[in-house]
């Protein structure tokens, strides 16, 4: 049984294979990331263009974008949602039991972490996002924030649970 203090999801970008999407658990001691998602897991985010695109012309635009806000405002419910049912479950199991879950999932001890860094931004080269998260430990290692999230909480959680470590 894990006390998760924070909690957000970021996209691990993955030059030569599938992205992974993770939700990182702020624990007492350590992150622990478990896999909760894969490549398309947020492309389906701000698709009012894309559905405007299939529709055709300024008409189909229009009603794409309309459409498109519908989708995302469901979307983004649903993924609050999922992320409240994520924590939940998640708090019940042991950090073992959580690493076991997924051949992708591990855990990182704040001991080991030298620095972390978060920055803001909306726009990266694989679509939308809310910033970037780099971890220096053994290795370096770049996230993107899952989008629709606040940056602002992401930021927080940072700096109150690794303020030693953190810089933006």
């Amino acid at each position: 049984m894990v006390e998760v203090l924070g909690t957000f999801r970021v996209n691990k970008i993955n030059f030569w294979s599938a992205n992974v999407q993770y939700m990182v658990l702020f624990l007492r001691d350590r992150l622990v990331f478990v896999k909760v998602g894969g490549q398309f897991a947020d492309q389906a985010i701000s698709s009012g263009a894309i559905v405007g695109g299939a529709l055709g012309g300024i008409v189909g635009g229009i009603i794409g974008a309309k459409i498109g806000e519908k989708l995302d405002k469901t979307k983004g419910e649903k993924k609050v949602l999922e992320t409240a049912a994520n924590i939940n479950r998640f708090s019940e199991m042991s950090v073992d039991e959580l690493v076991r879950l997924d051949k992708a999932n591990y855990e990182l001890p704040y001991n080991n972490i030298s620095k972390i860094e978060i920055q803001q931004s909306s726009m990266g080269a694989n679509g939308p996002r809310t910033g970037t998260l780099s971890i220096q430990g053994a290795k370096k290692e770049k996230f993107d924030i899952a989008p629709n999230q606040d940056y602002n909480f992401c930021a927080e959680t940072i700096k109150t649970l690794l303020a030693d470590k953190s810089f933006n």
